[in-house]
């Protein structure tokens, strides 16, 4: 016999409901028996595999199927002399763990509606209220959504020291330049945006919806919002729906995690095409140069590196059945669409896929690496057309500074932390499968790319936070220091597609 929430069931000789369940270990419900004889509903909290009496019957709890906190159903069983005792196997909901930063105070409610220009929905308001935002415990997400919520990516409060985890300053950075003002993001998650409508029609229910990172793209500002709005899909009906239906990700409920870079087999329908030639020789995550090492010397200028600016869109093919394609960058309010050739050359220069031993990606580097993948193509005004256009920036040691100023840094994948094995080494990737890992300085700086700086504004803060703590070494005290050694590696980082580079709008 199934019985689902909030809605009583027949046994014969009385009627069932449940009145809780409680996912975590023992679980356990509360069943209510409402005998067809007696006007008595007799209560009795039971642990999953326990029995319970209904009249002169037993009746046991047999197994539970948890969808989300709200969606829910338990097995019961009669219990006879022929019984045979199976084990449950239904799925348990995990409730979410979050931690509130605290609380706020109606002064400070009001301070904030006031900043975002708003009256905030009274649900919404309240969960505000009690918590001022709350951060995961570790990673979260809804079943059948692609998207993740991430200790270093949590539901925002009012912390105007902290923007990353600020209302107000998600507004500035992540809907401002994106979206119309009748959407309010509530959290940058992994792999999009959070957001709670404040439609009117929407007001009292209060709908949170979710915006992928790929429906980012088209102009900067109202023009483009229409667009991107269209990419905007529900979630939940509510604050409170929401909390029910994320989870804590169980690593043993997901599929054995492969890593398939572009080209390789088993990556797409088009690897054979794909211009993504060039990965990793080996299977193992890269490692960049331990702290306290030095990292530069007095040496005469090395050749400038050149680095890709822009985020992949994706390819995409016009026409059915022709090998004509195109294929999408993001580079600040606009979208360039690159032929073959173009694309080859600012996809290689993220970088070889091998640790470079020192050696810069320089223009040459990418020549000489496109010569096998575009024989007898003239790639130098290629290169140059790609360097006008803004894709393309070279870096010259003393122009370092410049360029941090005018572009920050896109994160992506997940923060996996450090191990008892390798404590100086943190790693970033896909859950239990790091795909680089780094310094904890070079992790720092991926950990606030959220945030929307400029690189060079999060070099200063992160330098000034070391000199606080009475660090004295340069590479960490010293923003120019810090900033030429996150160059140093960056390629590594690009062409593990763990970061991206823009410009500031």
């Amino acid at each position: 016999m199934s019985i689902r929430n909030n809605t009583p069931s027949s046994i014969g000789p009385a009627r069932l409901a449940v009145r809780w369940l409680e996912g975590d270990s023992p679980v356990r419900a509360e069943f209510i028996v409402m005998p067809l004889w007696s006007q008595e509903s007799p209560h009795y909290e039971v642990v999953l595999g326990e029995t319970f009496p209904v009249g002169d019957e037993t009746w046991r709890f047999a197994d539970v199927d948890m969808k989300n906190a709200d969606e829910w159903r338990v097995i019961v069983r009669r219990v006879d002399e022929n019984e045979v005792m199976t084990p449950p196997t239904g799925r348990v909901w995990k409730s979410a763990r979050l931690r509130p930063y605290g609380h706020l105070d109606e002064v400070q409610l009001q301070a904030v509606e006031a900043e975002l220009g708003t009256r905030l929905p009274p649900s919404y308001r309240r969960w505000l209220e009690q918590t001022n935002g709350a951060q995961p415990e570790m990673e979260h997400h809804v079943p059948g959504r692609p998207f993740v919520l991430i200790p270093e990516r949590p539901l925002c409060g009012v912390h105007p020291q902290h923007p990353s985890r600020d209302l107000v300053h998600a507004q500035r950075v992540h809907r401002d330049p994106w979206l119309s003002p009748d959407w309010l993001v509530i959290a940058n998650l992994g792999g999009g945006l959070l957001l709670l409508s404040l439609r009117v029609r929407d007001m009292e229910r209060e709908g949170i919806y979710f915006l992928p990172d790929a429906g980012l793209s088209g102009p900067i500002g109202s023009e483009g919002a229409a667009g991107r709005e269209r990419h905007i899909v529900p979630v939940a009906r509510s604050m409170g729906h929401l909390l029910g239906r994320i989870t804590p990700v169980d690593v043993s409920d997901l599929p054995p995690a492969e890593i398939v870079w572009p080209g390789q087999s088993g990556h797409s329908g088009q690897e054979a095409q794909s211009p993504w030639a060039v990965r990793p020789e080996t299977e193992s995550p890269w490692t960049l140069q331990p702290e306290g090492q030095p990292r530069f010397t007095e040496t005469p200028a090395a050749p400038a590196p050149l680095l890709p600016v822009g985020q992949f869109f994706g390819t995409f093919y016009p026409v059915v059945g022709s090998p004509e394609r195109i294929h999408r960058v993001r580079l600040g309010s606009e979208v360039w669409e690159l032929d073959n050739q173009r694309f080859i050359l600012w996809a290689l220069a993220h970088g070889s896929g091998a640790p470079s031993a020192g050696r810069p990606w320089t223009v040459s580097a990418v020549r000489d690496a496109a010569a096998g993948q575009l024989p007898g193509v003239d790639t130098a005004p290629l290169l140059d057309g790609l360097t006008a256009e803004g894709l393309l920036v070279e870096v010259a040691q003393e122009k370092a500074v410049e360029f941090a100023r005018r572009h920050r840094v896109g994160a992506r994948l997940l923060g996996l932390g450090n191990s008892a094995e390798e404590p100086w080494l943190w790693s970033i990737g896909f859950f239990e499968h790091p795909m680089v890992k780094v310094t904890r300085t070079v992790y720092n700086l991926w950990e606030r790319a959220p945030s929307g700086e400029s690189l060079w504004a999060l070099c200063q803060a992160l330098a000034a936070e070391e000199r606080e703590a009475d660090a004295t070494e340069p590479d960490l005290t010293d923003p120019e220091r810090m900033l030429t050694a996150f160059l140093q590696d960056i390629h590594q980082l690009l062409v593990a597609s763990v970061i991206y580079l823009e410009p500031l709008p």
